[in-house]
Formats: C-alpha cells, sequence, structure tokens
C-alpha cells in the first residue's frame, strides 16, 4: 500500500477494519471532513460498498481468528461543496455529456492529510485523547514501510523497472528513473486518480540534517473528460511535484537554522 501504492492492499485494510469504524476512528482524531466511502478500482454501489467480507486467519490448518461480515450503519453526508468536475466521463465504454459527481467519492483534505502525516511522525505533538494506539515498535515498523523504495522491499520482490526508486516518491524524484541517495528518506502516501495526484511527505536528509514536510495536490486534465485514461501525469503533474520538492529541498539546504534537528529515530534498518 505504501510502497507500490497497490488499491488492493488498501482494499484489504477496508475490508477488515470496515466502513463505520475507518470514519468514525479519523473523527475521533480530529480530522472530520474526512469521509471513507468506497473500495478502490472496484465498480460497486453504495449498498455493497457498506459491506465488507468475512475474514479468517489460519495457521497449521487452525483458525486463530475470525471476524465476520459488517454492515456499515453511518451515513456519509456531503460536507465539502463543488464536487462536479469535468465536461464529460465515460461510463461502459460510452461517453456522458456532463460532468462526474464526486459527492459519493473519498475524501480526505490536503490539510488534514498533512497534518495527520505530522501526528504520525511526531506522536508528542498530538493530546493524549487523540493519540494513536501505536507503540514505539509499531510506529517503526509504520516508518520502514511508508518509506520503503521497490528495490528493498523483500516481500513482494519489485525487480521490473516499472517500480523504479521515485514510482511513489513524486517530491524530487518522481521525474527521474536515478537511484535516490542513501542518506535521503522520504515517509509518504501518494495518490493518483480522475486526473489528481498528491503527495503528502515527510523528507529526511540524515547527513545534512534537512527535514521537512510537504504536500500537494494538483489536477490536470485538458480535455476535462474524467475515466478516460487521458491524464498530463507523465508530461506536468509529476514534473512539477518534482521539481516543487527540488525547490523546498535547495531552499532548506541553505537557509540558516538556529537549532539541528535530532534525526536518530529515522537511521532505520530496512
Amino acid at each position: 500500500m505504501f510502497v507500490v501504492s497497490d488499491n488492493d492492499a488498501s482494499n484489504r485494510l477496508y475490508e477488515f477494519l470496515g466502513r463505520d469504524y475507518l470514519n468514525q476512528r479519523l473523527w475521533d482524531l480530529g480530522y472530520t471532513e474526512t469521509r471513507i466511502r468506497h473500495r478502490l478500482d472496484i465498480s460497486l454501489n453504495e449498498s455493497q460498498n457498506r459491506y465488507t467480507s468475512l475474514f479468517r486467519f489460519i495457521n497449521d490448518g487452525r483458525i486463530i481468528y475470525e471476524q465476520p461480515s459488517q454492515k456499515a450503519k453511518i451515513d456519509l453526508d456531503v460536507n465539502y461543496n463543488d464536487y462536479l468536475i469535468g465536461k464529460a466521463y465515460m461510463k461502459n465504454g460510452k461517453r456522458v455529456e456532463e460532468p462526474l459527481d464526486f459527492s459519493k467519492k473519498n475524501f480526505m483534505s490536503l490539510i488534514e492529510q498533512h497534518n495527520f502525516l505530522i501526528q504520525v511522525i511526531f506522536p508528542e505533538t498530538a493530546p493524549d485523547y487523540k493519540q494513536l494506539n501505536l507503540a514505539e515498535d509499531d510506529y517503526q515498523f509504520l516508518y520502514r514501510k511508508m518509506s520503503l523504495l521497490p528495490r528493498e522491499s523483500k516481500y513482494p520482490l519489485y525487480n521490473d523497472d516499472h517500480n523504479y526508486d521515485g514510482y511513489c516518491k513524486f517530491f524530487m524524484f518522481g521525474d527521474t528513473r536515478g537511484r535516490i541517495p542513501d542518506h535521503i528518506s522520504i515517509y509518504n502516501k501518494v495518490g493518483l486518480a480522475h486526473g489528481f495526484l498528491l503527495d503528502n511527505a515527510y523528507v529526511v536528509d540524515v547527513k545534512n540534517k534537512v527535514e521537512f514536510f510537504l504536500s500537494a495536490v494538483v489536477y490536470i486534465n485538458n480535455n476535462e473528460t474524467l475515466n478516460d485514461d487521458t491524464y498530463e501525469y507523465d508530461e506536468i503533474s509529476i514534473p512539477f511535484l518534482s521539481e516543487l520538492g527540488r525547490v523546498i529541498y535547495e531552499y532548506e539546504l541553505s537557509r540558516t537554522r538556529n537549532y539541528s534537528p535530532d534525526l536518530n529515530r529515522f537511521k532505520l534498518e530496512y
């Protein structure tokens, strides 16, 4: 889910936690604008997305955990405006001459994503009643997976040219096939769909003692048609986010700091 932004992996999490828990927990943490409504890249209606599958975890032929199917009961109201996008969209191979309605899509504002990442990286910044239920070992596991590059993954293995270092590291490296230097780690989550390209990242350079948070989203869709798989990601969006990351990084390298950051927590073993 983090290393190559895999939709199937995300859907497994949706299935296991259930829609009600996902939303209620995020609201309790203070991310009240967020609405998680559906699985990714699967065509299901609203009623179908309320249900999750039965889970059984089996070890040596013995059931060690079982979870029944769940049905979401919370109604997810539309809490944002201007959710009609584009001039047309494709549906079942046919063009529909009207904007695509995003009111039933997943939604998390950029500022909530940005603040959530800060909380994940620096848990001490959140009040006690908004703490994640994670131990230090859990955080270290999460940091490793967030920053792991495809070539560093042992399970699964990614040894093809498609999954290069910058594949899901849009800031600074998304537009290059080169190797990311070992002293730079990017703890992030990206998103790419319907012409939107997003990166929400914490960038760390342990060699030069540079760190910064950066979140940005770009929407590019020149023909204003949704679901036609014709978006200018490679030509405009990814180069823009890559250059944005480099500009901010160069600024952080050169600016005077009153305090030197302690980055020992982020010297991880992969």
